[in-house]
């Protein structure tokens, strides 16, 4: 199972990472799992005032803090994973990799706003959640990690999308617990 995990360093991020971990003992070797740390695009005018290169070595910088922020969560959760930095509109370019990699799950940390607060904040896992070609599981902060069976809900507003859905589930049951009810 291909699994792509955006990350951006905060306590959602390491929830998602304990929780991809959890399940790693199902998969063993199979699980495949990228962390993805995506930097906002910097304005064009920036890029000509201090170069390309400039930019370019900022926001690498910035994506290896996130990783090494990281480190300790993944070092102790036993995850198994590769890294993978990139510069865009975050939503866009976490759905970008998950297409170009094939991926087969993407897992995001999120705060769970609603409403009013998600409508003037924006949501990152609103925008993937939109665009994404292959399911996604968000996991809040406050989610059990390791559980014997998971509640897992899935959309059936679109057929092709339920359908792939209803096949991850089935061929990867064990991702979501040992009795999942679905």
């Amino acid at each position: 199972m291909r699994i792509l995990l955006p990350v951006d360093g905060s306590v959602y991020s390491k929830t998602a990472i304990h929780f991809v971990a959890s399940r790693q003992a199902v998969f063993g070797s199979g699980m495949n799992v990228e962390l993805l740390n995506v930097q906002h695009l910097v304005p064009k005018a920036l890029i000509d005032l201090l170069s390309l290169t400039a930019v370019n070595a900022y926001s690498e910088a910035e994506a290896q803090k996130v990783f090494d922020a990281l480190d300790d969560t993944i070092k102790a959760s036993g995850l198994v994973a590769k890294t993978q930095a990139l510069t865009g509109n975050i939503g866009d370019t976490i759905v970008e990799e998950a297409n170009k990699t094939h991926t087969d799950l993407v897992v995001m940390g999120t705060h769970g706003r609603s409403g009013l607060s998600s409508l003037l904040l924006g949501s990152v896992s609103i925008r993937v959640l939109s665009k994404i070609g292959c399911p996604l599981l968000l996991v809040r902060e406050n989610s059990p990690v390791i559980q014997n069976h998971l509640r897992v809900g899935l959309c059936v507003d679109d057929p092709a999308h339920a359908i792939a859905g209803a096949r991850l589930i089935a061929e990867h049951i064990g991702f979501f617990g040992k009795t999942p009810e679905i």
